[in-house]
């Protein structure tokens, strides 16, 4: 691929000369990192900090086993890059590789997804919950509605993942767009594009597209009632705090609700981009622009996962003076007291 000097049109002669293996690198490398550090830590902080109710704890457990599987299969199984302005995907990653078709893979990566938002719900209902259990407010629900509405929304998206199984399907003229030059080096570096149509024109693949944006909208209310609730409580019961685990329980609470920003703008956000990237023509645009968003969408996307650990480990006094512990611990056994 460095071999070519041809220019491409949108300027993905850049992706073929030097981004896109400089991403390939740092994709491969991150899981492994966090895996070998961040994710051990949090696991050792939920069963040393006392702070943690055992709904919450479990939530959390479960919920970051979510968030390494989705970092590990993004990052690493599959590589994801966007090929914009064609409503595609180019897959570098190991599972990529060994001919399975388009629909299968697309159907395993929407799992490792979506899998996380029913448990980043159950956190926030359990959090609200405990928020509001003791005022007059009248949205209080119950165990059973909690359970319900998780439910639901664990059923709205795996429709999602099936439909994938139906709709990620290549254009009929792939075999053709891949023969242009802007696409044919992508086919002869390996690993697999997934190509469902010509600029802002997404093909079968359109379908799912909308059932994923039309579940969105409707799981997003919800979330933003709970979380602004949630929050305009605490404000409102701030010089309330009086006793120590009272105050513990408020900066566990916070620490969530920063967790949720950042669900924001590194994982829904770019999706909405992606969504977009895939329905628009963008072949309009200037090449560097398009180039820029190539560059900074799935990069975005795949540290979210990263910083939600680091966020939830290094946001709590209680975690940092457990992980100081530990380490000292470890120091002192390798080199003696």
């Amino acid at each position: 691929m460095t071999n070519s000097t041809a220019p491409l049109l949108y300027n993905l002669h850049w992706d073929r000369d030097h981004v896109l293996n400089l991403i390939d690198t740092c994709q491969k490398i991150l899981p492994f990192l966090t895996l070998t550090t961040i994710r051990p830590a949090v696991f050792y902080v939920l069963t040393q900090n006392p702070s943690f109710s055992r709904d919450i704890r479990w939530g959390y457990a479960v919920n970051m086993i979510a968030l390494s599987l989705h970092e590990f299969n993004f990052c690493f199984l599959y590589r994801l890059q966007l090929v914009a302005p064609y409503p595609a995907f180019y897959c570098d990653g190991p599972i990529c590789s060994i001919g399975l078709p388009t629909n299968v893979l697309m159907v395993y990566m929407a799992f490792s997804m979506v899998a996380s938002i029913p448990t980043f719900l159950y956190i926030l209902l359990r959090m609200h919950s405990k928020i509001v259990g003791n005022t007059k407010t009248k949205y209080i629900f119950s165990e059973r509605s909690q359970f319900v509405l998780v439910f639901g929304e664990s059923l709205l998206f795996l429709g999602n993942v099936i439909a994938c199984g139906f709709f990620a399907q290549d254009s009929i003229a792939a075999e053709n767009l891949k023969k242009t030059p802007e696409l044919a080096w992508l086919v002869a570096r390996g690993g697999k594009l997934m190509l469902f149509g010509a600029p802002g024109r997404p093909e079968q693949f359109g379908k799912e597209l909308m059932l994923l944006t039309s579940s969105i909208l409707l799981v997003c209310p919800l979330i933003i009632f709970l979380t602004r609730h949630s929050m305009k409580t605490m404000r409102r019961n701030k010089i309330n705090l009086t006793s120590r685990t009272q105050q513990t329980q408020n900066r566990l609470q916070l620490v969530f609700f920063l967790q949720m920003h950042i669900v924001v703008f590194f994982y829904t956000l770019p999706l909405a981009v992606m969504i977009l990237t895939m329905f628009i023509d963008l072949s309009g645009l200037p090449p560097i622009s398009l180039a820029l968003l190539r560059y900074l969408v799935m990069p975005i996307f795949s540290i979210e996962s990263a910083l939600i650990t680091l966020v939830f480990l290094f946001k709590n006094p209680t975690n940092i003076r457990l992980l100081a512990q530990l380490l000292r611990q470890i120091s002192c056994g390798l080199i003696g007291e």
